[in-house]
């Protein structure tokens, strides 16, 4: 078993003897006292003295010092210059599952997702999620904000904040090392078929994952259905493409992550806004399906809304995975209209999300033998 530091800007994974740390009152001068290593080190690497020595450990991260400055604590750096803290530690072996990654474009709900699913996982027994890095602090805030102030999350886009990550901890957890759940925007490569070579933190993320969320935005379904795709709350039009961006996403994955970790892999397709669907009768069993979780039966339905709006390509490519399954959701549980919004503010829900089905796909993965 061996602990690195994992960071959510470029994805690298760094041993604590790697890391560069530097004083936050004297900046870049050479002057950090390390008590560990017992030597003089600025902003550059934190080397072994000797062979035998002891890295240092995420405890031990707090206890360097500055000579002139002790009273402050240090700030330890990735190589990309983005700050690492103690908590960002991870540890990884040979029966380490790293990682679910839930993947897809900018705008299709995956902080909303994860805002949901959050809010499912910590009122239910079992799977706890801690943050790794700023994760918690981050989503503190827009946790705060969804479902006590009815505000949306502004849109993030590849490299804006960096990505987020969890530890995901079940009582009688084998020490075997972190599973992590980790979200990232993916880059503009997955859309134009090129490979990854030239964009390292993209590169390094699908590394990192042995499991795929692939969210699916259920606006553009309900365009490709000719459904409308707003709601009091999001105004914003999608226009139809029959899938045609969502199965050039999952192509890409698939040749940028290769055809043998395919098959080693599981996927699960999950189509937000599912409040958009389900009040049609036709999508009406989606409801049943979000709320249920997994089951085959009622997942058949979410096949047949793929297959429906176009998306039988994007099928074809999932087949390809080990195991798949489809799921559909709603961060909210209902489709706002004006009597859910603050009459002061048409931006605000004054009514508080109720979430359906979106913590089921990452609970699918979390099992060691994913049922198909």
């Amino acid at each position: 078993m061996s602990e690195v530091y994992l960071c959510l800007k470029c994805w690298l994974q760094t041993p604590a003897s790697e890391l560069t740390y530097l004083c936050p009152a004297c900046g870049q001068q050479p002057v950090a006292q390390n008590p560990v290593l017992g030597r003089v080190a600025g902003l550059r690497k934190v080397k072994q003295a000797k062979r035998g020595l002891r890295r240092l450990s995420s405890v031990q991260l707090h206890d360097v010092r500055c000579p002139r400055h002790p009273e402050l604590l240090q700030s330890f750096r990735c190589e990309c210059t983005a700050e690492i803290r103690p908590d960002a530690a991870i540890k990884t072996g040979p029966g380490s599952t790293l990682g679910i990654g839930i993947v897809g474009s900018s705008g299709v709900g995956k902080t909303l997702m994860m805002l949901s699913a959050l809010h499912d996982m910590r009122e239910a027994n079992g799977v706890h999620l801690l943050g790794i890095g700023d994760t918690d602090v981050r989503f503190a805030g827009l946790y705060e904000e969804f479902f006590s102030g009815g505000i949306r999350p502004k849109l993030t886009r590849p490299g804006d904040t960096g990505g987020f990550g969890w530890r995901a901890r079940s009582p009688g957890d084998a020490d075997v090392g972190d599973r992590l759940l980790l979200m990232n925007d993916l880059p503009g490569q997955f859309w134009s078929g090129e490979e990854l070579k030239g964009d390292m933190p993209a590169a390094r993320f699908m590394e990192l994952l042995h499991k795929i969320v692939l969210v699916l935005d259920g606006a553009g379904i309900a365009a490709d259905l000719g459904l409308p795709t707003t709601d009091a709350w999001n105004q914003e039009p999608r226009v139809p493409t029959r899938g045609f961006k969502d199965s050039a996403l999952l192509g890409n994955l698939l040749n940028n992550l290769g055809e043998h970790r395919i098959r080693n892999m599981d996927l699960a397709i999950a189509v937000s806004k599912g409040d958009l669907l389900w009040e049609h009768d036709r999508w009406a069993p989606l409801l049943e399906s979000s709320r249920n979780g997994g089951s085959s039966r009622v997942n058949s339905a979410v096949l047949e809304l793929l297959e429906a709006s176009g998306r039988s390509g994007l099928l074809t490519y999932a087949s390809k995975f080990r195991h798949c399954e489809p799921f559909a959701f709603s961060s909210l549980g209902f489709r706002p209209d004006e009597s859910h919004l603050d009459s002061a503010n048409g931006s605000v829900l004054k009514q508080s999300p109720t979430p359906i089905g979106a913590a089921a796909p990452i609970r699918w993965l979390l099992d060691p033998e994913p049922r198909a």
